[in-house]
């Protein structure tokens, strides 16, 4: 049986003004920024390699995208401010959704096209009712040209069992292609439960399936369950090297089957605190949530730092 830590973690508490103008917090996993073991830089090396270069990036204005093969990542934020479990914060969530549409209506003129792949993080899944994902899944595939039916992979974690019975077959219906399980920093997984998913993950045609675990314990038991497409593995890598010989390991502890996935070179992250990048540098949006909001009120992307300009981030 898979045991997972539990953990519980506010973004926007670790990510205050006071860190963001010292350090870039490439280490913290599970959170809305592409840390190098994150789902988002594993699988898309070529979106994210910018942000752990050793030299600084500079801070840049966002039609440096108009060029790249762009990886579109959503996140959802855990904030005390903001929290999604009463009815009486269900018009918090639905306010905040709506505002990320329009943040994506901003980016029309530029990404329409150029969106190669689409990666959002558990929050989203767990967070938003399936009304709120299919409204941000149409407004992508309307706006930005992220259809089913395109090229671009869609990928989509899953930090603990689906909250609904209905989860997995929605996020085929919206044309996710890839889903990653996520077996150490989230919920605990009952074999049964498990086991279940990841047959009807099959049977609804998902494409591929990536799997992160805590040791070669817990790999040898899902690997009787089904062969992933990528493995992370976060200790005893020696004994999971002998498991995995069809495997590549193209990072230490990062073991590919089959990628399939498509070649992009930049980021754009959308909602509080999301993350962009590029060759040619960096920028951020804010991660206070009433200038989220006043930025996008005013017809303004949501970018770090007063009138929507960018703020550097020091490493």
């Amino acid at each position: 049986m898979i045991q997972a830590k539990v953990i519980s973690v506010n973004p926007v508490e670790i990510f205050r003004p006071s860190q963001v103008a010292n350090t870039m917090p490439h280490d913290m996993k599970g959170l809305s920024w592409p840390a190098t073991t994150s789902w988002t830089a594993l699988l898309y090396p070529g979106a994210v390699g910018w942000l752990h270069r050793a030299e600084p990036l500079p801070s840049v204005q966002v039609d440096a995208l108009a060029q790249h093969r762009v990886l579109l990542t959503l996140t959802v934020p855990r904030m005390e401010s903001m929290p999604f479990s009463s009815h009486a914060d269900v018009r918090a969530r639905c306010r905040y959704v709506s505002y990320v549409v329009r943040e994506i209506d901003l980016y029309r003129p530029l990404l329409a096209g150029r969106v190669a792949g689409m990666h959002w993080v558990a929050d989203l899944v767990r967070l938003l009712c399936p009304l709120e994902l299919t409204k941000l899944m149409y407004s992508l595939n309307r706006k930005l040209g992220v259809s089913a039916e395109g090229p671009a992979a869609r990928s989509v974690e899953l930090g603990g069992p689906p909250p609904e019975d209905g989860v997995l077959p929605l996020l085929s219906g919206l044309g996710f292609t890839d889903l990653c399980f996520n077996f150490v920093d989230g919920e605990h997984w009952a074999h049964a439960t498990l086991q279940q998913c990841i047959s009807l993950a099959g049977s609804l045609g998902f494409e591929r399936l990536h799997f992160r675990v805590e040791s070669a314990r817990d790999l040898d038991s899902l690997l009787r369950l089904c062969m992933p497409a990528s493995v992370f593995v976060e200790s005893d890598l020696e004994a999971c090297r002998s498991l995995l010989g069809g495997f590549r390991e193209t990072v230490p502890g990062f073991f590919v089957r089959s990628s399939g996935l498509p070649e992009v070179d930049a980021l754009c992250g959308l909602g509080l605190g999301g993350i962009s990048a590029a060759a040619e540098g960096f920028w951020q949006n804010t991660v206070r949530l009433d200038h989220y909001y006043e930025a996008l009120d005013s017809g303004r992307l949501p970018l770090s730092g007063h009138g929507g300009k960018n703020l550097p981030i020091e490493r």
